[in-house]
């Protein structure tokens, strides 16, 4: 049934196996999805979500805490993830799911927000002197 003329919305849920809460963050336009979810010990895991519904969850190697932030055409994943010194740093995730860590020349904090399709990432760090911006191109 249509309201006005309008088609009715459809609404999805969806959780990654082992979620107990599940944020949904980016959408490209292909379909797939990423963001995080919270496990039972309260901790973070990034997922991406294909377009056929397939959900796969990540964490780049030393993790405890992954954060999906960006998601270009190709499927490519920016985010931040956490290292047990409770330093931030920021990582790329190929389609297939290699995962490469990088950090701001001289940070004590990276984090990775979006990426377009010709690789290039940006974000923010932190160094002695504050909060900047950066691009990294590949």
């Amino acid at each position: 049934m249509a309201f006005c003329g309008l088609p009715m919305e459809t609404f999805t849920m969806f959780d990654p196996s082992g979620s107990i809460n599940t944020d949904a963050i980016i959408i490209n336009n292909k379909g797939a999805i990423t963001g995080w979810y919270g496990d039972s010990s309260h901790l973070y895991h990034g997922f991406v979500r294909a377009p056929d519904g397939t959900i796969t969850s990540f964490d780049p190697p030393g993790s405890i805490e992954t954060l999906g932030f960006g998601i270009n055409g190709r499927g490519e994943i920016v985010g931040p993830y956490k290292t047990s010194d409770q330093v931030w740093h920021g990582y790329k995730r190929a389609s297939g799911g290699r995962i490469k860590s990088f950090d701001y020349p001289g940070s004590i904090y990276t984090e990775a927000y979006t990426n377009n399709n010709a690789g290039m990432i940006a974000g923010s760090y932190e160094d002695s002197s504050g909060v900047h911006g950066f691009v990294r191109t590949p």
